[in-house]
């Protein structure tokens, strides 16, 4: 089983080229808010780039993310997205 990652992780990856896009699209499909706290879920179309194994081909994804108000205001605190396998 994989463990999930830490923004400092994705950071790092992005700045290594390890995880990049050449283009990036989401659609969201629906918002959800609740008080101080908000589910957002939708669709994403990545071409992938950089050193990624996948490099120069489209994945669609299914994402559904965690946001929560903060002082500062909303930051996401969680997300998962999978990608979606044709048919």
């Amino acid at each position: 089983m994989k463990k999930a990652i830490r923004k400092q992780q994705v950071v790092g990856m992005t700045e290594s080229g390890n995880l990049a896009f050449a283009s990036y699209d989401r659609e969201l499909e629906y918002v959800r808010i609740y008080r101080d706290g908000a589910v957002v879920a939708g669709i994403e179309t990545v071409v992938w780039a950089g050193k990624m194994p996948n490099a120069g081909q489209t994945s669609h994804l299914r994402f559904t993310a965690v946001w929560m108000k903060q002082s500062a205001g909303w930051q996401e605190i969680a997300r998962h997205a999978n990608i979606i396998v044709p048919q």
